[in-house]
């Protein structure tokens, strides 16, 4: 499982939110296991489907957990990076980044985002790496690219103020917070690309149209009240990719 690795990739392995180089094989292991089990695609509903079932997953484990460990490398690399760069920076630029960091590195990171997500984590904290080198020569751009987050941000905490809980998971609110990561990159790396066609307006509009559409279909009576999720954590939402 580990007989391929460099030694510098076991070294940005071992820097990981895990907690331990066997914590974060474990979280692998589970992201692999929510993964095959899901690639089956139908409901198991015979011990003969089960056992089938667990006869694939055992198999395809040691492979896939693999490959995702070769995977959160670039990640991994890029967020012990990030974190030298903090080091040096101080302000509200260094305070935004360490909460965006926090949020796409935690422990059990790799379970939740799951292996579509992962592969976006390397450009993303590159892009903030690449905001964190530019100051403090671009403090005025860099503050007006905090203004926009701020609104974008605000309507995104509206919008899950407003959902019921079961909807919170739903995969048009779950790309928000993706679309959000996108327009950092935007913002503070516009020659990196983003992967879709992203700004301020483009994540405003699924968010108002989402909550919209939730106020549409409530059940009469219901009041939706919900607890304010904290502003740019993945808090209240699951942000692991849906297929």
């Amino acid at each position: 499982m580990t007989s391929g690795l460099t030694n510098p990739e076991r070294l940005a392995l071992g820097r990981n939110p895990d907690g331990s180089f066997d914590a974060l094989i474990e979280d692998c292991r589970a992201c692999a296991v929510d993964e095959l089990i899901a690639a089956h695609g139908k409901p198991v509903r015979t011990p003969e489907e089960f056992d089938a079932l667990a006869a694939v997953v055992r198999s395809e484990l040691p492979r896939r957990v693999a490959h995702l460990l070769k995977s959160v490398v670039p990640a991994l690399s890029k967020a012990h990076q990030v974190g030298v760069l903090l080091d040096r920076v101080r302000g509200e630029a260094a305070d935004d980044v360490r909460e965006q960091l926090s949020s796409l590195l935690f422990a059990g990171f790799v379970t939740d985002l799951g292996t579509r997500r992962l592969a976006d984590l390397p450009r993303y904290l590159a892009a903030a790496a690449q905001r964190l080198e530019a100051l403090p020569a671009s403090a005025n751009r860099d503050a007006q690219a905090m203004d926009v987050l701020d609104r974008v941000y605000a309507a995104y905490d509206k919008l899950l103020a407003r959902l019921p809980q079961e909807r919170r998971t739903a995969r048009d609110v779950v790309d928000v917070y993706w679309m959000i990561e996108e327009l950092r990159v935007s913002l503070f790396a516009q020659g990196m690309g983003t992967r879709v066609p992203v700004s301020e307006k483009r994540v405003l509009k699924p968010s108002i149209r989402s909550a919209d559409e939730t106020i549409a279909t409530r059940p009469t009576g219901r009041s939706g009240r919900i607890s304010p999720c904290r502003r740019r954590r993945r808090g209240c939402v699951d942000v692991r990719a849906t297929p």
